[in-house]
C-alpha cells in the first residue's frame, strides 16, 4: 500500500468491507465476531515476507484491548500524540490499551504477527468500571491513548485460547458464542487489573511493598524464594505479607506462585516448545507426576492430554 493512497478506514479492514490487497506471496488473514452491540473480538494472522506499511483511520468508536501472542520478525504503528508523531514496537507476549477515535497512523509490519483485539466501545467500558479505576477514567476523558506494556501469564494463555478457537480449522470445534464472550470478557479484566496495579490502586506504601513482592516471587518461576527472603526483600512480615496477599491479589503467595507458573506451562504445552517433561523440569519440577497433578487440578487435563487437544484444535475444553 503506497503513501500516496488515502488511509483506509480501519471498520473496514475488520470486516473485510475493502479487503487488503497484498503481494502473492504475502497472507493476511482477519477473522471478527460480534459479541454484543458495541463488543467485537478480532484477530489478526499476518505474514509479510518484506515490509508492509498501511495507512489506517480508525473509525471505530471502540477501546482496543489488543495482545501479541506471536511476533518472528517487526511491527510498530506511528501515529500523532499531543501534537507529535511517536512510534510504538509491537512486541511479543505483550499487550497494549488504546483509542483514538478519528486518529490516522501507520502501522508496518515484516514477519509473522498473531494478535487478538477485543474492541469495546467507550460507554461500555465505562460501565465495567469499579470505584479503584479512577485513573482509566481519565484516560477516557482524554479521548486518546497508547498504554503498552501489559503482560502476564494469565493474560497470554487467555489471547492464546481465544486465537486458537477462532482459527481453527478443525470441523466442529468453533466455540459457542457464550464461550467466547466468557473469555474476551477475562481478557478485558486482566488488562483492567494489570493497568490499575501499575497505575491506580496501589496509592498507599502497603500495596506498593505488596506489588514489589510478588515481583520478587514472580522472578524465577522454576524455584519460589522463602517467604521470609520474600518478605526481608519488600520491607515487611511474613504474616503481614501473606494477609496482604490474599486482600490483594486474592491467593496466597505461593497460590499465586503456582497459578502463575501453571499458566507459562499451559501456554509452553499449547505451542508446543518442548516435551511435556522438558517444561515440568524448566519449571523446577524433578517429579514429573507431581507437575502432572498440579497441571490437571488448575486446568482439569493433564499436560499429555492437553497438548494433544491443542494439536487438534479444541483447547479451551479444559
Amino acid at each position: 500500500m503506497s503513501e500516496s493512497q488515502a488511509a483506509v478506514a480501519m471498520s473496514d479492514v475488520i470486516t473485510n468491507a475493502l479487503p487488503l490487497r497484498f503481494a502473492e506471496t504475502e497472507n493476511c488473514q482477519i477473522r471478527s465476531v460480534q459479541l454484543q452491540t458495541g463488543v467485537e473480538l478480532v484477530s489478526w494472522c499476518g505474514h509479510f515476507q518484506e515490509t508492509v506499511e498501511m495507512e489506517l483511520r480508525d473509525d471505530t468508536d471502540r477501546i482496543h484491548f489488543s495482545f501479541n501472542n506471536r511476533l518472528d520478525g517487526r511491527a510498530a504503528c506511528r501515529f500523532d500524540m499531543e501534537g507529535n508523531e511517536r512510534e510504538y514496537r509491537v512486541e511479543e507476549g505483550s499487550g497494549n490499551i488504546s483509542f483514538g477515535q478519528g486518529r490516522t497512523g501507520r502501522y508496518l509490519q515484516q514477519g509473522h504477527l498473531h494478535n487478538v483485539t477485543v474492541m469495546v466501545r467507550p460507554d461500555i467500558v465505562n460501565s465495567w468500571l469499579e470505584p479503584d479505576d479512577k485513573v482509566f477514567c481519565k484516560l477516557l476523558q482524554r479521548g486518546s491513548c497508547y498504554v503498552g506494556g501489559h503482560r502476564s501469564g494469565e493474560l497470554r494463555a487467555t489471547a492464546q485460547t481465544i486465537e486458537q478457537a477462532m482459527n481453527s480449522a478443525t470441523p466442529g470445534a468453533i466455540r459457542h458464542h457464550l464461550w467466547l464472550q466468557g473469555q474476551a470478557m477475562t481478557m478485558v479484566s486482566l488488562f483492567l487489573e494489570a493497568h490499575r496495579a501499575r497505575f491506580g490502586a496501589p496509592v498507599d506504601r502497603e500495596k506498593k511493598l505488596l506489588l514489589a513482592a510478588r515481583d520478587i516471587l514472580l522472578s524465577d518461576l522454576s524455584k519460589a524464594p522463602s517467604l521470609s527472603y520474600i518478605a526481608s526483600e519488600a520491607g515487611m512480615s511474613a504474616s503481614r505479607l501473606e494477609r496482604g496477599f490474599r486482600q490483594f491479589f486474592g491467593t496466597s503467595v505461593y497460590g499465586l506462585f503456582q497459578r502463575e507458573r501453571m499458566h507459562v506451562a499451559r501456554l509452553r504445552l499449547y505451542r508446543d516448545e518442548a516435551p511435556v517433561t522438558q517444561v515440568a523440569l524448566d519449571l523446577g519440577y524433578s517429579n514429573i507426576s507431581h507437575f502432572a497433578a498440579a497441571f490437571k487440578k488448575q486446568f482439569g487435563l493433564n499436560p499429555s492430554a492437553f497438548k494433544q487437544t491443542a494439536r487438534s484444535g479444541n483447547i479451551g475444553r479444559p
